[in-house]
């Protein structure tokens, strides 16, 4: 995930677009890209633009506790726009583990964007304080809210990885968390032949999740390929 957002952030800068990385405690990162006065959310890894709600109410994670985003020049908690518990007890209890308190935690961000401004023009510093201003006054709101709305659900499980990777990290979604495993499996022929290895080898390699980025035209040839290969 980390390469898919550095590799969109490229593009995006590539074509004028100002972005920042999005750092998620619980192990996942994304792009936000600005447009106008707004931070939109760009996951490269699934392919999905401004959909805030996908992680905890389509993916179903449970350990969400920070979310920081990463600008060349600057550093924001925006924890509260991809979370509507942010002020339940358990999701407070699991920022603890990483801070001792939120007056804490704004401390330490403000100490780094303090030493980010030391390099930066007059207008810049201005330009980011007002920017500031106008998202903490977001993230605050978001902050007060206990549900996504209707129209912010996002209800879709993770796309990219295998079902027994998505299983296991607890992010394919409601629908698909109690389905069987679909990771390689060795049948009890198999096992007893002197090339159970290499087959074990070939159905690992089928079970890439490269396929979700693989057009379904193309994904016949990219698995006679990895056959022949293996």
């Amino acid at each position: 995930c980390g390469e898919y957002s550095n590799l969109f952030g490229l593009f995006c800068r590539s074509v004028g677009f100002e972005t920042r990385m999005v750092f998620d405690w619980s192990d996942h990162l994304w792009t936000e890209v600005r447009l106008g006065d707004s931070w939109i959310m760009a996951d490269g890894c699934e392919g999905i633009i401004d959909k805030p709600s996908m992680y905890e109410h389509g993916w179903g994670k449970d350990g969400l506790c920070y979310m920081v985003g990463i600008g060349c020049d600057h550093v924001v908690d925006v924890t509260s726009r991809y979370t509507r518990q942010f002020m339940k007890e358990d999701f407070q209890t699991r920022r603890r583990e990483h801070t001792s308190s939120e007056e804490i935690g704004e401390k330490i961000l403000k100490k780094l964007n303090d030493q980010l401004k030391q390099t930066l023009t007059r207008s810049r510093t201005e330009e980011l304080t007002r920017r500031q201003r106008i998202e903490n006054a977001e993230l605050q709101k978001y902050k007060q809210a206990t549900e996504w709305t209707q129209q912010e659900k996002y209800g879709r499980g993770r796309i990219s990885g295998s079902l027994a990777w998505k299983q296991s990290r607890q992010e394919a979604g409601s629908d698909l968390q109690e389905q069987p495993s679909q990771s390689a499996t060795v049948e009890d022929s198999d096992v007893g032949s002197g090339l159970n290895s290499t087959k074990i080898k070939a159905k690992e390699v089928l079970c890439l999740p490269v396929e979700a980025f693989i057009p379904a035209s193309d994904r016949k040839s990219t698995r006679l390929n990895s056959s022949h290969t293996v």
